[in-house]
């Protein structure tokens, strides 16, 4: 198995415990695992890939001088939050970017509704995080 598809994944969704290769009569390999640990793998599988994400983001700095994806400015247009839109433009799901910027899915619900504002070091996490600067993030760079 290649253990660096594995980094940066929590070792309690890394140990697959029980896992049972056979033989098909035609042929073909299985494998058979419990499924507490099939589970934790399409919890995995579900995770943007951080190397899709990190090339993504390059290549929006890449071409950014003043321009903005047009999906992220479209779906601003259409009523969507900043912060949702760049979430939802790098793939992100809310329950992974509160994850990686140290706040709770529900703190970060409730910036990209406008319940709350969020403090400076919350955004500028966002922020960091999804490697765009703080005045996107806060819709002054749509203004």
């Amino acid at each position: 198995m290649d253990r660096t598809a594995w980094r940066g994944i929590p070792a309690r969704e890394r140990a697959i415990t029980k896992v049972q290769f056979i033989r098909t009569p035609e042929g073909g390999d299985l494998a058979i695992l419990p499924r507490a640990d099939y589970e934790a793998l399409v919890r995995v599988a579900a995770r943007p890939d951080a190397a899709r994400v990190r090339t993504a983001n390059r290549r929006t700095k890449k071409i950014r001088d003043d321009a903005l994806p047009f999906d992220v400015v479209e779906a601003i247009v259409a009523g969507t939050s900043p912060p949702r839109a760049w979430r939802e433009y790098f793939g992100w799901t809310a329950a992974d970017l509160a994850a990686a910027a140290g706040i709770s899915a529900g703190y970060l619900s409730q910036i990209e509704t406008g319940k709350r504002a969020g403090t400076l070091r919350v955004l500028r996490a966002i922020a960091g995080v999804l490697e765009i600067e703080l005045a996107d993030l806060t819709g002054e760079s749509f203004a």
